[in-house]
């Protein structure tokens, strides 16, 4: 494994259980989750962060590469964004682009929110 360990798999895992194998094929995508707060502009941050895939050149798919709101979450909206990399590209472009987005991010006033709760207090007046 990628920390150096090793990996035995008996004989009955595998021919009764799925096999994944991550680097067979020449070509992967990376999935990315971004959250932003609720009251940022999300078009704003797609933008941003199609400038940013648009700028690495490790990515293949930058000009058509698939990139929306997956959903509206609890303290959150979610987006994600598939760029397509060369297998041994994977982690430089993962951990690169990172990066890139909390600058980018932050340099632009889009907030990267932590979990919250709204409370409210009713007083009972007896």
């Amino acid at each position: 494994t990628k920390d150096n360990k090793t990996i035995f798999i008996p004989n009955s895992s595998i021919t009764s259980s799925q096999v994944t194998n991550s680097s067979y094929q020449q070509e992967r995508y990376i999935t990315f989750f971004f959250d932003i707060a609720y009251q940022n502009d999300h078009h704003k941050a797609i933008e941003l962060l199609k400038q940013i895939f648009r700028e690495d050149k490790r990515i293949l798919n930058a000009d058509t590469l698939e990139i929306g709101i997956r959903e509206f979450a609890e303290s959150s909206v979610r987006i994600a964004a598939f760029p397509k990399v060369a297998k041994e590209n994977y982690y430089p472009v993962y951990y690169d682009t990172m990066s890139k987005v909390k600058d980018t991010f932050d340099a632009n006033g889009i907030d990267i929110p932590y979990p919250q709760r709204v409370i409210y207090i009713q007083k009972n007046e007896q």
